[in-house]
């Protein structure tokens, strides 16, 4: 599968390194239908109910591997009754800075059992 293909489930992140601060700088289209609203160009820290989400970009930016995620809620996206998968990968600048991080979500919802998507 071709990595266009994926778009729709993509978010990349922009990370200040001297400030320590996440912005949303691209959110595909399905990600932003899935979790209800638009977040290109916010800040994670004007989300609300992001305290996980921060937790999970700062694990990425301390470890500086990726990781794979199943998780049962969405709370920081006010959308607890779906489960969703998340791969989420660092990407460094030219000083080997966590400087991007991006991420491929899948979303199920748990009412129905129906998948959101095909990814995995």
């Amino acid at each position: 599968m071709l990595l266009k293909d994926h778009l729709p489930y993509l978010a990349l992140i922009d990370h200040d390194v001297a400030s320590n601060r996440y912005k949303v700088r691209l959110i595909g289209t399905r990600y932003s239908e899935a979790i209800g609203f638009e977040t290109t160009g916010v800040y994670l820290d004007e989300l609300p109910n992001a305290g996980g989400l921060a937790a999970r970009f700062q694990w990425l930016v301390d470890n500086k591997k990726p990781y794979y995620a199943y998780l049962e809620e969405m709370q920081w996206a006010g959308k607890d009754y779906r489960h969703y998968g998340v791969v989420g990968c660092p990407l460094f600048d030219e000083n080997e800075e966590v400087n991007m991080l991006l991420f491929c979500v899948t979303f199920e919802r748990t009412d129905s059992k129906e998948d959101m998507n095909s990814l995995f």
